[in-house]
């Protein structure tokens, strides 16, 4: 390990054990975090559909679900994107999005 490293000032070391830590518990929480997002998109009859489409797995299928609440209130895709979303369609990438 880095901490390990004899190059290393006595002084530091303490300091990059706790870093190292602390990156390992952030990981472990994002771990615990995808897990419950792939349960809920699992769960959810309106995430399975969404995962149906190209591109979309279970993190930004489940964020659709919470987020949208109606979809009809959309004419189509580009539209959702950019008013939910503030971004921009695959296709509008080209040029600068604008929003409606």
């Amino acid at each position: 390990e880095l901490a390990d490293d004899d190059r290393l000032p006595p002084q530091f070391r303490p300091i990059l054990l706790y870093a190292q830590q602390h990156l390992r518990h952030i990981n472990e929480r994002v771990e615990e975090c995808d897990e419950r997002i792939c349960a809920h998109a699992k769960g959810n009859e309106d995430a399975q559909r969404a995962q149906q489409l190209c591109g979309i797995g279970p993190q930004i299928a489940s964020a659709l679900v919470a987020t949208v609440s109606n979809p009809q209130d959309f004419r189509n895709g580009r539209q959702l994107v950019t008013r939910t979303f503030g971004g921009c369609s695959p296709r509008a990438r080209a040029r600068p999005c604008s929003q409606h």
